[in-house]
């Protein structure tokens, strides 16, 4: 007796011999033999099949396939300055994602003196989280720069002061530490052998004292030598600039980079150099007079090499 499974087998058999129609597959008949309905049966089950791939296809396509991209987005006006760390420059702006996420893993920009050429590369160094275009300050809430984040679906806005790094460690910092060693060899001494004849002084008394000595001391030969020295290291000068903003990436070896220019005046240049001596009272713990001066310049013209030209507002 047979089983179950050969009748059904028998069966199916007896079916396809029987009729061309029985057993609907195309592939179980020669394709010059097949019928206009089997031609359209097959059509059918071949736009099924793709139109059930189709998402997972496309989502493997924007997965695997499709380049990313990263666009930046200008804010306000480039601010630019001569501080403790040297020549400073800050951008605000909004990274938009597309496609993928992008991990900002450094930015950093390059300025080129358009009149000789002369090009300088800034690191960032901090991240301010006061994101005031209003103020010409910077915010005191300052963060050292890490990794970012950028999702399609959440643009990312920034506000970072970049500095030129070589420029701070080879020239402001070598004039400023020796200074401010002279200086407080001479304010300790000095106030060592005062307060030993006065053991209980007025506080107003010290104050004059310390007022007295520095104002002798921002008279010596080193003093105005230094002052004289970081007014040099200020290399902004009156004329336009190209600046280059880059943006490193995990997903990819070349950066991201987008394109301004900027003009600087003779009153700019001249507010800058005038920080060479508020550089000097803050390093040397005495109060400025006022805050350190900042070129606040438009955006005059922006190129995006990764994306479409922008003209800022």
């Amino acid at each position: 007796m047979k089983s179950a499974a050969a009748l059904a087998w028998a069966v199916g058999t007896d079916a396809l011999d029987s009729s061309r129609v029985a057993y609907p597959y195309p592939y179980s008949k020669d394709v010059a033999d097949m019928t206009t309905e089997e031609w359209i049966l097959a059509f059918t089950l071949l736009v099924s099949v793709v139109a059930l791939a189709q998402p997972w296809l496309i989502l493997l396509w924007n997965r695997y396939r499709r380049v990313g991209k990263l666009e930046i987005y200008d804010i306000g006006r480039i601010a630019i300055s001569f501080s403790v760390f040297g020549p400073t420059v800050r951008l605000l702006g909004t990274l938009v994602a597309h496609h993928h996420d992008q991990f900002v893993r450094n930015m950093s920009i390059q300025i080129v003196r358009q009149r000789d050429n002369a090009t300088h590369e800034f690191d960032w160094r901090f991240f301010n989280h006061n994101l005031n275009i209003i103020s010409d300050q910077p915010d005191r809430s300052l963060e050292i720069p890490g990794g970012i984040m950028v999702l399609p679906t959440q643009p990312h806005r920034f506000d970072i002061l970049f500095n030129d790094l070589a420029t701070e460690e080879d020239g402001v910092i070598p004039l400023l530490l020796p200074l401010k060693y002279e200086w407080n060899q001479r304010y300790y001494r000095q106030f060592s052998d005062w307060t030993s004849q006065n053991p209980q002084p007025p506080v107003h008394d010290s104050q004059n004292l310390l007022n007295n000595l520095f104002s002798d001391f921002s008279s010596s030969s080193d003093y105005i030598r230094v002052s004289s020295e970081l007014s040099r290291i200020c290399y902004w000068e009156p004329g336009r600039y190209r600046l280059n903003l880059r943006i490193s990436v995990a997903s990819r070896a070349q950066p991201f980079s987008k394109t301004w220019h900027f003009t600087l005046s003779p009153e700019h240049t001249a507010g800058l150099r005038a920080n060479s001596n508020l550089i000097l009272l803050e390093m040397l713990g005495r109060s400025a007079p006022h805050p350190h001066y900042w070129a606040n310049v438009k955006y005059e013209a922006t190129e995006n090499r990764d994306g479409p030209r922008h003209h800022a507002g």
